[in-house]
Formats: structure tokens, sequence, C-alpha cells
């Protein structure tokens, strides 16, 4: 039976001025005949019933009817435009639907297009790659746009409006994915460092409390000496970047009256694993035997007695066994209180004390084995010529953040292996995330962000920010219009040739003088605050030790002094998990993160 792939039904948009691939299934050693705009090309299936020929599609336009038949059979799409074709992938962020973003009230309203067509490719895990995919093409609709990427469909709309051309958006996105998922098995083993990716990963094994750390849930034990930890935050989202068993102590004031009463305990999600005391006795544990014990919400019983009035202290050994772990919250399930009266709990997020028992390496979670997305997701759509692909992804990699540096590049590298030409590839750094740090601090997100722009040495990559649209509390942040937009400005620059800016700016160089240091960007015209002072700039002297600076715009460079570092030997901007950096340029783009020191990152130093 003659059969085409979902990428040729109806309302379909196919690449303009190329020769592009179009293919089918029928009965081995049948003859097939592809006309489209005219032309007809022709193909016998192979053994195993798979067609394919190659039709030029010519220049922007439609709709156009694509016929493909043999004696028997006739297959047509119809309604098929020519125009910008598109694949946009990665994870959450760029699956997040126009209907859960800022404005989406106003934008789903105005979505329709007759010259916008989306295909939304679904979740597909697949051992070896895989030659089709269910789905099919619709106009751009309110009610399709609703569920379509936001991301996505803010590219789109201002490509369309400024190109005049039909434009085609393949969102093939899964949440929770690491790049190694989206990444093909041949392109991980050729390399040494990333060939461990392909097996999948078994998680660590508790081996118990330590003897010698035993004495760390009594009441008595002093851990002034031990470090702070806001909680509920996954300890890999402050620098810890490790599996293994960690201890978290805090102190809590008991009124008199509560005593002799039922109390309850509320942790939310310790992740993985739970050894919970209150002054040195058991109340709770969950361990191994509960498959969702990472997500289950910790609430114990304390019988009367268990406390006492003034001070006590709760001590809690989690056990990470890969992924992230710690105190993951939310915060309002994070109390002491009364049973059955929520009137009277006391919040316990906030400052912990925490201490290392077991430093194990991180794994990753095998949710999505390595390259299934890629089986699944992308190769069924090669070889199908595109203008370019979006990415949007990298929160599942932070915690092998400095591995990113080798695993993104050859991700992109395999794609474009498989397609035979050197795609436009364009990403999104990472968006803000976490409350801004009083301090400069080290983070992970950063170190990622870092190794995203580093895949800029690669050609035809082009990196926008949203580092500037983050979300204290999500890492799902609503604002996607400026994402979209910022994507398609890249694209209108750099493949289309329009004179737009496209980026914000980056360090060129700095000049170090006497008491101040003086830095120099590209694409700084226009260079300003957002508000009244210029803020996000830490800077060290020759002990390495980062304090904020104060800046001041000088045309299109920067200039930064420091009371406290008299003579400033390295500099970071936006470096940390939510920064709160304010320089943009006149196009509204804001200034990329960036370091001058090579300090070791969070995932090299000792973890203790």
């Amino acid at each position: 039976m003659l059969r085409l792939p979902s990428l040729f039904t109806s309302h379909a948009v196919l690449q303009h001025a190329r020769k592009t691939a179009v293919w089918g299934w029928t009965e081995p050693g049948t003859a097939v005949a592809v006309s489209f705009r005219g032309v007809t090309a022709k193909s016998v299936a192979n053994a195993d019933g798979r067609f394919d020929v190659r039709i030029v599609t010519g220049a922007p336009g439609g709709p156009f009817e694509l016929v493909v038949s043999t004696a028997t059979e006739r297959c047509v799409a119809a309604d098929v435009l020519v125009g910008e074709l598109w694949l946009c992938s990665g994870q959450s962020n760029m699956g997040f639907q126009l209907r859960r973003s800022v404005g989406a009230a106003e934008a789903v309203a105005a979505a329709a297009s007759e010259q916008i067509r989306l295909l939304q490719v679904p979740k597909n895990i697949a051992a070896a790659p895989v030659s089709d995919l269910p789905g099919a093409w619709q106009p751009c609709t309110p009610a399709s746009a609703a569920e379509f990427s936001a991301v996505a469909f803010y590219f789109g709309k201002r490509l369309q409006a400024e190109l005049g051309v039909p434009v085609g958006l393949i969102c093939s996105a899964i949440g929770s994915t690491g790049a190694e998922a989206w990444t093909r098995r041949e392109d991980l083993l050729r390399d040494p460092a990333l060939a461990y990716l392909v097996d999948p990963p078994v998680p660590h094994r508790d081996p118990g409390i330590d003897p010698a750390t035993a004495r760390w849930k009594d009441e008595a034990f002093d851990d002034a000496s031990w470090g702070n930890m806001e909680c509920p935050t996954a300890w890999e989202h402050v620098g810890l970047l490790i599996d293994g068993a960690v201890w978290f102590r805090r102190e809590v004031d008991l009124p008199a009256d509560w005593v002799q009463q039922p109390l309850e305990l509320g942790l939310g999600a310790t992740d993985d694993f739970d050894h919970t005391y209150v002054n040195g006795r058991l109340v709770g544990a969950i361990g191994p035997e509960n498959p969702d014990a990472w997500k289950t919400m910790r609430r114990y019983a304390l019988p009367p007695g268990t406390l006492h009035a003034g001070r006590n202290v709760i001590a809690v050994r989690i056990f990470d066994q890969w992924g992230c772990g710690g105190m993951r919250g939310p915060g309002n399930e994070m109390y002491l209180g009364l049973a059955n009266d929520p009137a009277t709990r006391i919040a316990l997020t906030g400052c912990w004390r925490w201490k290392v028992e077991l430093a194990l390496p991180p794994i990753a979670p095998a949710d999505v084995p390595s390259s299934a997305l890629y089986n699944g997701m992308i190769h069924p759509l090669c070889p199908a010529a595109l203008a370019g692909v979006l990415w949007y992804q990298g929160e599942t990699n932070v915690i092998r953040a400095a591995e990113y540096r080798t695993l993104f590049p050859a991700m992109i590298s395999g794609w474009r292996a498989a397609w035979g030409e050197n795609l436009p590839f364009f990403f999104v750094v990472l968006a803000g995330w976490h409350k801004t740090a009083e301090k400069p601090t080290e983070s992970g997100l950063a170190e990622l962000r870092e190794a995203q722009l580093a895949t800029l040495t690669l050609p035809h990559t082009a990196a926008v920010s949203a580092v500037d649209v983050g979300d204290v509390e999500d890492i799902h942040p609503t604002r996607k219009r400026e994402v979209g937009e910022r994507l398609a400005a890249a694209a209108l620059a750099t493949c289309y040739g329009r004179e737009v800016e496209s980026c914000g700016p980056p360090l060129r160089t700095v000049r170090f003088e006497p008491a101040r240091a003086r830095l120099l960007f590209d694409h700084a015209a226009g260079l300003h605050p957002r508000g009244p002072h210029v803020q996000g700039f830490a800077v060290a002297g020759a002990d390495g030790i980062y304090v904020w600076a104060d800046a001041k715009i000088d045309g299109q460079d920067v200039i930064l002094t420091c009371a406290r570092v008299p003579e400033i030997r390295t500099i970071r901007y936006n470096w940390a998990d939510n920064p709160d950096g304010n320089l943009y340029n006149a196009a509204g783009l804001p200034m990329l993160p960036f370091r001058t020191d090579d300090f070791p990152g969070v995932q090299v130093r000792q973890k203790s």
C-alpha cells in the first residue's frame, strides 16, 4: 500500500529553492512518480519498499499539490506551500505551549495565518533509528497555535512578517531530556569522553550510614563548621555536583505547650532517600523500596514527647542515587506544626547546615536512553531540506556542564552529518532561575551557559540570551516572546542578510589599568543599563575572591572599579544561576554572560 511520511501531508511546507527529498513506502520493486509544480521525478521502491526521489521546490509560494502515484495507487498532499522550513527542538522550554506564556490571550487570538504551518512531533523513544513518525501538518489557527511551542510560534511569526514568505515550523521537543538523548549513537561512541553515555547508567546504591558520621544526628553534635544552604533546592544548583550522602541539620524552637501534643514534620520531597531524626531519634525514612521516593512528600508524625520546649534539632541524611539531590520542596511542604492544624506550622525553609558524608560521581538518570530521541524524533525527518535548526535545551545537563562543551558540538555535528550539510544552528542561552545571589558565587547554570557559548566556534551557529527573562521560582519562565523574536533576529541577520542587530554585546577584550579595568564590547551601540545603575559585574584580585564592582559606561566600553580590589585581575558578568546584570544594546538585546578567569568550576573543585 502506498504511504507517505507525516512530513508530506496536506498543509505541509517544503523548503524553497532546494532539491528536497520526498520519500515513502510501497511494494518492493514498484515504480513511483512524484509530481510537484508541473515537474515529475521517478523512482523504484527498494527491497524494503522505500522509494526516495529529489524534487526542485522552486520559489516561495503556493498552495500546490504534491502527487505521488504508482500504476494502481495515488496519494495527494493538498495545500502545500513552499517557503522556509525550520526544525525547533530541545527540552521543555522549547515545548512550552503558547497558551501558557505571558500575553497568551492576545497572541492566540491573533494567531491565524495562512502563511504559517505547524507540525508537532509526538514523543517517540526508539532503540534504533526509525523511518517515520505519527502526526500531520496543521494550518496556524488560534486552536493549533495555542498548543504549539511558544518560542517556535513567536520565531515563525516574526520571520514570516519580515520575509513575506510561507514558514513551516516543526517542533520536536521533550521535557527533562539530556542532549545525549538527542545525539546519534555513532557520535557518542566516536569520542572516548562520551562513549560511556551509550550504556544505560546504573544508579548508586546506598552503603548505609558511615559509623564515623552517625553522631551527626545527635542533638548535642556541634555543626558550627558545616556549610549553609538555602532550602528548598537541589544541591547541584548551588554548586555541589555530586551524588551520594549529604546531611542537613536545623534548629527549631518549640513552645512549651506543644511538648505533649502530637506534631507533624514536613520536609517536602527529599531526592532520593532520607533518614530523618529529631533530637537524635529516627522519626521516618523512605528508601529504594519506594520507586517514587524522589518526589514523595515527607510527612512524619511525631508522637508526644519527641521534642521538648526550646531548642530542638532536626537532622536529615539524604542519599542521592543519581540526577539531582537534596531538599527539593516545595517550600510550603517544609514545616513543623501541630498535627492536623496547618495554622500552627513553623516554616522550615531557609538556611540549613550541611555536610557531605559520601561523595560519588554524578550520574544522569536513564528516563530517556542516549540517542533514543534522535532515533525516534529527529532521524525520521532526515533528509528533508531545512532552513535551519532552533535549539533550547541544557537544564538537564547542568550537573555535567563541563561535559556539555564536548557533547553539544558532537550533537550538532552529528545532525549536520545526517543531513549532509552545515545546517544553521541557533540556540538559547539558558534563562535565569533561583533566588538572585547576594554576593558573587559559583554556579552550575553559569558553567552550562559558558559551555553553550563555547559552541560558537562551530560555523553557522548563533546564540541568543534568555538569561534576563527567567523566573526565580520556575525553571519554565513564561516570557517566551523575547526568546522567539531574538531567535528570529539571529536568523534574519545570519541566513537572510537583513540588517538587523541579532546579538547582545559579547566581550571583545579587557584592558587592565591602574586601579580599574576597561572592557570593550562588540555589538554595543547604544549600550545602556535598564535601571539607575549598572549591575552584574564582579571582580577579583590576586586572591581569586570575587566581590561586586562599580561599573560606568563610557561609550561602548565599560569601566570597572572596586575599592576592595585595588588591582583587578579577573572579571565576571552575570555569573550566577539567576543574575541581575542589566546591560543592553540599542536593539534591546542583553549582554552575554562571561568570565575572564579559568578557575576550576564547581564540577572539578573539592566537593566537601
